[in-house]
């Protein structure tokens, strides 16, 4: 229980349904997590220290930037949309001239799973500190709602965030780059 205990650091709820999951994430991810890992026993990615690199350099739960990468690109670091959008996080296009002007990065840069995940990180910090400490943020990812207005924006907003809260529920500390504790000698 305790490698869960900071798993909600980050993100209060802003819709009911997102209220209700986030009080259950302190338990979800062990329990769902550590049968499903039973299961597939496969070695984390390469990346996955990256979640928490950069969720500390943020502020950011890394098991929700991990979470986004599930939803947006299946944990795929070479994904492209057709929007288009780049790597696991699926940067949007429209944030080239930025990172471009800000960084230097290019959209071959962004197809760099640390580097990706990094830029995303540093995105949804704009969007928590733009609309609160919610996920109504996260789901902003998605969403941007440019033509979705009120109630049809909020509704792609909360189920984006749904998929992600659900994406999150089936990590374990090894898919955010935390090695599993070691047992004391006997």
């Amino acid at each position: 229980m305790q490698k869960h205990r900071w798993i909600n650091r980050r993100i209060v709820g802003a819709t009911v349904a997102c209220t209700v999951a986030l009080a259950c994430a302190l338990i979800a991810p062990s329990v769902h997590a550590s049968s499903k890992r039973a299961q597939q026993k496969k070695a984390p990615a390469t990346w996955a220290r990256c979640f928490s690199i950069s969720g500390a350099r943020y502020n950011i739960n890394p098991y929700l930037l991990a979470g986004i990468s599930v939803v947006e690109s299946r944990g795929n670091p070479a994904a492209v949309s057709p929007s288009p959008a780049y790597g696991l996080l699926q940067v949007d296009h429209s944030w080239l001239p930025k990172l471009k002007q800000r960084f230097g990065f290019t959209k071959s840069d962004l197809l760099e799973p640390c580097t990706n995940i990094d830029v995303a990180a540093w995105i949804l910090a704009h969007e928590l500190k733009a609309k609160g400490d919610t996920w109504e943020a996260v789901g902003a990812l998605n969403a941007a709602c440019t033509t979705l207005k009120g109630a049809r924006c909020r509704s792609q907003r909360a189920w984006y965030s749904w998929k992600v809260y659900q994406a999150m529920a089936n990590l374990t500390p090894e898919d955010v780059g935390h090695t599993a504790p070691t047992q004391a000698p006997q």
